[in-house]
């Protein structure tokens, strides 16, 4: 019986229960679930567990049987440190990724405090008081009273009678906070910096910003009865100042995230009014600044490639050097804005009115100035190669002196008020739409007849793509 006794003192066997105990535990758990409810832990990961501990055993009993009697309690220890090191390293592990995850909510959480902070300084006030009466009087059997205050004061018919002026009085009022906004500002800029998977969502919420306060503040508007008055329309841009200088840093603030960003943001400022707004050399790429208002503005030299601008608002707009590659323009008024060394490549300007435009030795290669009116734009020295001038609006102050019409379209344009070469007209394509100046002969490859758009199209891309060897239709009729 002593060998039944020694078995039972050894400690693989006491061991071996404790495993065994513990792989029934996890069979019974496992085997009955709670029916409607996940298990409370990870199965998967015990039974991991459980397979490890076992493989632990298996060595130990080999150590067990093989090693001899004197050495057996040291290489079982060996083996079950080792084996220990294995099974703990995983928990190790996972310890260290709970700790991980905690820092990184705490982070999280920290920087929403600090997004919701500044996002809550653009909308500070402060409160301020005006010195004010009521003035009640009488015209004609009906009672009137109008709002009088210090600086500005009622006008009162000079017939009216039973004037009642109440006592002055001082109310208060809560007005913008703009020196508290503008730190706000500087504040979201820097959490954009501190972290880029804030940019976008800083960046709509700046543009939500401007187009509110250009709801409060609204762009002044030309009229005709000032131009009726002699007033021009860029001298009246150039008069324009900045509404809300907030507004005028929250857009600084965009095109600096813009320009980082590499011109991947979504910035949505359509119909905001921008008059006055001091932008020059800034990163506008891809703005959506579709009617938006940009009267007077200085762009000089800033990144417009791409940007959204149908029907914008441009009247008078310093855009000199300014790249507008492939922007969206249709339909914008440019009327009396300095364009000029501008890069408008593939830009779309169709129905845009340029009247008066400075556009000296601008690149406009491949630009759509389809139904454009160019009456007094200044084009000398612009690059209009394979520009699309159908039906463009001229007239003889459009001045086209050292312009490069190489490969230029032209459909249904009364040229005959305007000075251009007959090198100018032979390198463009057109039909006998076009009426031509006094002096110059229709080029010869020139269909003869007035063609449909889309056939006349057609031939100008033939001829563009060999004109050597490239010959006009012959006439229908």
């Amino acid at each position: 019986m002593d060998w039944i006794e020694g078995f039972l003192n050894a400690p693989l066997f006491l061991a071996a229960v404790f495993f065994g105990l513990t792989l029934f535990a996890l069979t019974q758990v496992s085997a009955r679930p709670v029916a409607g409810k996940r298990k409370p832990f990870p199965m998967e990961g015990l039974w991991l567990w459980a397979w490890m501990v076992t493989l632990a055993a298996v060595v130990a009993a080999s150590v067990w049987f093989f090693a001899t009697h004197e050495t057996a309690f040291t290489e079982l220890r060996n083996v079950m440190l080792f084996v220990a090191g294995v099974v703990g390293a995983p928990f190790v592990l996972w310890r260290a990724v709970l700790a991980k995850r905690q820092v990184d909510t705490a982070e999280a959480v920290l920087t929403n405090q600090k997004l919701s902070s500044a996002l809550d300084g653009l909308s500070a006030v402060k409160k301020a008081t005006l010195r004010c009466r009521n003035v009640s009087f009488g015209l004609e059997g009906r009672k009137y009273s109008v709002f009088e205050t210090s600086g500005e004061e009622a006008e009162i018919p000079s017939d009216a009678s039973d004037v009642v002026e109440s006592p002055w009085e001082l109310q208060s009022y809560d007005q913008p906070d703009i020196v508290a906004r503008n730190m706000a500002l500087d504040r979201l800029e820097g959490l954009a910096m501190e972290d880029p998977e804030l940019v976008q969502r800083i960046a709509g919420n700046l543009a939500v910003y401007v187009r509110e306060v250009s709801a409060e503040a609204p762009a002044e508007q030309w009229s005709e009865a000032l131009e009726l008055l002699g007033q021009d329309i860029d001298e009246w841009a150039s008069s324009l100042t900045v509404k809300r200088s907030d507004a005028q840093s929250a857009v600084q603030v965009l095109t600096r995230l813009q320009e980082r960003a590499g011109g991947t943001l979504k910035i949505d400022l359509r119909r905001a009014n921008l008059q006055g707004f001091e932008l020059a050399d800034m990163c506008l790429q891809g703005f959506d600044l579709g009617s938006a208002h940009l009267e007077g503005a200085n762009l000089w030299r800033a990144d417009l490639r791409r940007a959204f601008l149908p029907g914008g608002k441009l009247s008078g707009v310093n855009l000199g050097q300014a790249k507008l590659d492939r922007a969206e323009m249709d339909g914008a008024r440019l009327d009396g804005a300095d364009l000029h060394r501008a890069r408008l490549v593939q830009v779309d300007l169709s129905r845009a009115n340029l009247e008066g435009a400075k556009l000296l030795s601008a690149d406009m290669e491949g630009a759509d100035l389809s139904e454009a009116r160019l009456q007094g734009a200044d084009l000398r020295r612009a690059k209009l190669v394979r520009a699309d001038l159908s039906d463009a609006k001229v007239d003889s102050a459009t001045d086209f002196r050292s312009a490069d019409l190489t490969g230029a379209f032209i459909e249904d344009v009364d040229l005959s008020e305007v000075t251009i070469t007959q090198e100018q007209a032979c390198s463009m394509f057109g039909d006998a739409s076009v009426i031509l100046p006094e002096g110059i002969k229709r080029p010869a490859h020139w269909p003869e007849w007035d063609m449909e758009w889309d056939d006349l199209r057609d031939q100008w891309k033939i001829w563009t793509d060999d004109p050597t060897s490239y010959t006009p239709p012959e006439n229908p009729s």
